[in-house]
């Protein structure tokens, strides 16, 4: 999982991440649907070790989009590319987060700090 640190949701602007989580009115509650695609867009499939975080490799993340870790060696980065949708940064395009920490061994898999929240 490519976790993002609270600075990544500082780069997406407050009115999109208050939709999601408070719904576009009190009433209506959180955008489920679109919190469950963000986080599908931040896990890969399987358990990713540091060791195969080469540059290069190729991961799927559950959304089915494909996350290619880059070569900038001391500063690892992985790119996502996703279709892209209307307006706004990090909607569609490319995104592309660094690792800005060490990994953090889960019950589940390993968890990589980073950035930059994927493209939604």
């Amino acid at each position: 999982m490519f976790a993002p640190v609270n600075a990544a949701f500082n780069k997406v602007p407050a009115s999109l991440v208050l939709a999601d989580l408070k719904g576009q009115d009190l009433e209506q509650g959180p955008n489920v649907t679109r919190i469950q695609s963000v986080v599908r867009n931040q896990v890969v499939d399987g358990v990713v070790g540091p060791d195969q975080l080469r540059p290069g490799t190729r991961l799927k993340a559950l959304n089915g989009y494909q996350v290619v870790v880059g070569s900038n060696p001391g500063n690892p980065a992985v790119t996502m590319t996703t279709p892209r949708r209307g307006g706004g940064p990090n909607i569609g395009g490319t995104s592309v987060a660094h690792i800005v920490g060490a990994p953090i061994q889960a019950a589940n898999g390993i968890v990589y700090p980073v950035d930059t929240l994927f493209a939604r």
